[in-house]
This record gives C-alpha cells, sequence and structure tokens, in this order.
C-alpha cells in the first residue's frame, strides 16, 4: 500500500504524519535490513543455478537525471528445484551491462535469462541458457492473425510440444528430467531448428524477427538440454518481477535513489520469507527487534 493512502489510516488512529516521515522510516528501517540483503545475494551467487530478469522503474529525483529517465530494477532468483529458494532485487539507474556484470559477480555456475545484450557483460565463466517463452511469444505475435482459422502454425506446434512435454516431469528429479529432455524432447527442438534453416529467405515484419530472436538465441535455447535443474522457461522470474510491476502501479515511482534502495531491500526480505513459507509479518518483526541488538551492528552493518 503506499505510503500517501497509509497517512489516511494514521490519521484515523490520531496520529497526524506526512509522507516524507513515513518515507523516511521506510528508508531507516531499511538500513537494519540491508545485512539480511546482502547475505541473501551472498547466498544466491553460491548456487550453481540461477535466473534473472529487469525491468524498468522511476526515480523522481536523481543526481545528473531527468525525472522522465528510465531507472530498473534487477532480479536474480534461485530456481523452483532449489531446497534453499531466495529472491534478490537490485536497483540501478540503468540497463547497462555494467550492472549485470557486477551484481552476478563472483558467480560461476549457469543463469538463465533472456535475450538481453546487456548481459553478454557477464564473466566467462558464467554459462547463459535461454528462454523457450520469450521464443514462443515472439512466433505468437507474429502468427496471431491467423491462429482463430487455422492450424496452428509449425515453429509454434514445436514449441507448445515442448512445453507440453516438459510439463509431464516436472516433479521428477533433476537427472530423471535431464535424461527425459535428451530422449523426448531433444527431437523437437531438432525439428524446430530444421523449420528455420529451411527457410530460404528471411521472412519480413514480426515473423522475421521472432525468427532472428530464435537464431540469436540458439547456443543458449540448445543448452537448455543440457540441464534437469531448469524450467523451459524464464517465467519464475518475470512472476519476481512482476511484484514490482503491481507494486508501482500503485506507488507509481520513488523520490529519489534511497527510497528505490529501501524498496529492493524490503522486497528481497518479503518475496525470500514467501518462497521459503514463513509468516513475512512475524519475520519482519523478527529481524528489526534482533538485528539492532547484535554487537558492532550499529557501526559495521555486516552481520
Amino acid at each position: 500500500m503506499p505510503l500517501y493512502r497509509q497517512i489516511d489510516e494514521w490519521a484515523h488512529d490520531g496520529a497526524i504524519l506526512s509522507e516524507a516521515t513515513l518515507a523516511n522510516w521506510m528508508i531507516q528501517a531499511a538500513k537494519y535490513l540491508r545485512p539480511v540483503w546482502n547475505q541473501i545475494h551472498v547466498h544466491l551467487l553460491q548456487l550453481h543455478f540461477l535466473q534473472g530478469d529487469e525491468t524498468p522503474y522511476q526515480v523522481i529525483c536523481e543526481p545528473g537525471r531527468k525525472a522522465a529517465q528510465k531507472s530498473y530494477i534487477w532480479v536474480m532468483r534461485s530456481t523452483h528445484q532449489c531446497r534453499e529458494p531466495a529472491v534478490y532485487y537490485h536497483y540501478a539507474p540503468t540497463r547497462s551491462g555494467e550492472v549485470a556484470k557486477e551484481i552476478y559477480a563472483g558467480f560461476d555456475g549457469i543463469v538463465q535469462i533472456d535475450g538481453y545484450s546487456g548481459y553478454n557483460k557477464l564473466a566467462s565463466d558464467i554459462t547463459r541458457t535461454g528462454c523457450w517463452a520469450h521464443v514462443r511469444r515472439k512466433f505468437f505475435d507474429a502468427f496471431k492473425s491467423v491462429l482463430d482459422h487455422q492450424a496452428i502454425p509449425i515453429p509454434l506446434g514445436y514449441i507448445d510440444r515442448m512445453f507440453y512435454l516438459e510439463r509431464q516431469v516436472k516433479a521428477m528429479t533433476a537427472e530423471q528430467r535431464h535424461h527425459f529432455c535428451q530422449i523426448q524432447i531433444a527431437l523437437l527442438v531438432t525439428k524446430f531448428w530444421c523449420w528455420i534453416d529451411g527457410l530460404t529467405i528471411l521472412p519480413k515484419g514480426a515473423l522475421g524477427r521472432a525468427v532472428q530472436y530464435a537464431l540469436n538465441q540458439r547456443q543458449y535455447l540448445n543448452r537448455m538440454l543440457d540441464y534437469g535443474e531448469l524450467g523451459w522457461s524464464n517465467n519464475a522470474t518475470e512472476r519476481s518481477v512482476k511484484r514490482f510491476v503491481m507494486g508501482r502501479k500503485n506507488w507509481l515511482f520513488s523520490t529519489n535513489p534511497q527510497g528505490a534502495e529501501a524498496n529492493t531491500i524490503f522486497m528481497t526480505v518479503i518475496e525470500t520469507a514467501k518462497a521459503n513459507g514463513l509468516d513475512v509479518f512475524q519475520y519482519l518483526k523478527t529481524l528489526l527487534e534482533r538485528l539492532p541488538q547484535l554487537l558492532g551492528f550499529a557501526t559495521s552493518h555486516q552481520y
């Protein structure tokens, strides 16, 4: 709930507060949660499989930037098979690949991301994989004008069948999923690329863009067959991004970078708590009561 709406509820209880006061409370409280935010990031970097994405965000008063310029919230999360799930949000004033390089520094595993070129800045010891849902979306948009009155187009048929088969083994172990993909889904992947390679001329318009996107992502998409730990899409990360998208429809923007960062800290702690089945209110209450009591916390903020 955005702060300007909370003001009325506080006033109902006899507390007359300004929006600036509430915003400062949030920023100050986030400072106590920062060590947890840092440790969640460290935890994720130690995993072998990650998923990532980013979304636009607006910060009104950023030094040297116009109010209308886009800032970004970057998301990093564990995969659905991880036994210690976590979600990490990071605010940055740009979508530069240098930000990706910064937040993934120290990671040397496999990350599932989309085709954004900024991820080309990632360290060479990080292995990238793609997302078949992004490919499907582009082919769906290219064919949507004919989907209602003709058979499903060939490339969409292959991709839809891949997803259907992948859903059948969602509850299996990573090893079983990997074996299944090599036997059942690899053939569909081969047929998909045969269809694209069989095109004598690159189509124009939306279909041409869909084909080109798939070709640009070919090596990353093929790697999906190598890892049973990863789903066929990066939709889990998009759902994590959606938490911020839904939130900003209410609060609209952050006034300054401190407020944006406070949002990422709170959202990281909250979404990670939810992913682990914790009572979010009780978890936040416990952290805010106990963290300030830790020896040296006031000076180091590194616990």
